[in-house]
């Protein structure tokens, strides 16, 4: 079953699994708001950060899941493509509340070989 924009409870249900996820994905920031020097690292800007992430995890997910699955007729073959694996690691790493880490791992990263301070 694609994604379909125009049937209701595929937004909801989406939108229950993202505040879920990122609500989850921001409770492990809990103890570093307080000792974080960054004023863009405040709960509230974190919890968006998270949402945002989480959101393209599961969109990523609601999409790749019938590209990789087609049970048409009552007989489910697997198909396996690179996009499908790309969008499924996307879909992990964004349930999970990792997509806001590793985009500041490679900024830092990329920051850091601009510098030349490796």
């Amino acid at each position: 079953m694609k994604f379909d924009i125009g049937v209701w409870w595929h937004w909801l249900f989406i939108a229950f699994a993202t505040l879920g996820s990122a609500y989850n994905a921001c409770r492990v920031f809990v103890d570093e708001f307080a000792t974080s020097h960054n004023p863009l690292f405040t709960p509230m800007f974190q919890f968006f950060y998270e949402l945002a992430g989480s959101f393209a995890g599961w969109m990523s997910l609601w999409y790749v899941l019938p590209l990789v699955f087609d049970c048409k007729g009552g007989n489910c073959t697997f198909s396996f493509s690179w996009f499908g694996a790309l969008l499924l690691a996307v879909a992990v790493v964004g349930i999970f509340g990792h997509i806001p880490g590793a985009i500041n791992k490679l900024v830092d990263g990329i920051g850091r070989l601009v510098s030349g301070s490796l």
